[in-house]
């Protein structure tokens, strides 16, 4: 996802489930930077711990949480994000999948 000027842009990017297989077309995506955008690019395992009712995290969460955060510093937004999570996920639920994130701020 990408912050710029008030408004979310998702990117779509996927590529390979594991790691990198040789001669494997890999998909490429520009994403033109300017100064005061932030970029947040996570894997799946972010958006897919379940509620106790089984609604997942969810990409609408996942922009919500951004939202109410923009001005926070990356580290700070991060920590606010993870516990947005483990407040969403009941504590008896392990988690299933990795959560992979990277908050980058250009300036």
């Amino acid at each position: 996802m990408c912050w710029r000027d008030g408004e979310l842009k998702r990117i779509e990017s996927n590529g390979p489930l594991f790691g990198f297989v040789a001669d494997t077309d890999y998909p490429v995506c520009d994403v033109p930077l300017c100064p005061g955008d932030r970029l947040l690019l996570y894997t799946d395992g972010l958006i897919e711990p379940e509620n106790r009712a089984g609604e997942s995290f969810g990409e609408r969460k996942l922009e919500q949480v951004l939202r109410n955060n923009r001005s926070r510093p990356p580290v700070d937004f991060l920590a606010q994000l993870l516990t947005q999570i483990a407040s969403w996920q009941p504590a008896s639920v392990t988690q299933q999948d990795d959560i992979t994130l990277v908050v980058i701020d250009v300036i």
